[in-house]
């Protein structure tokens, strides 16, 4: 009787061990995934800035360039 009532036991607590192992392993899929997710979304947003900064950087380089010639031409013009 004892034997029997513990093995219920052992049975119901597997169960549950069994169930919760099954429930944790799906909640890491879907982290898994999410994550996943997640880093492609990031991936994607820097490689957007990586290309925004080159313009950013190629407009900065032609700013400078006409400065420079404005400032030529400013010489020019007072030496005329």
């Amino acid at each position: 009787m004892l034997v029997t009532r513990y093995q219920a036991l052992v049975r119901e607590n597997a169960e549950v061990v069994a169930k919760e192992q099954i429930r944790l392993t799906q909640r890491l899929q879907d982290m898994d995934y999410a994550i996943g997710t997640l880093y492609q979304v990031l991936q994607d947003r820097s490689r957007k800035l990586a290309k925004q900064t080159d313009q950013l950087t190629t407009v900065s380089q032609i700013q400078a360039l006409l400065n420079s010639t404005r400032m030529c031409l400013q010489k020019s013009a007072e030496s005329l």
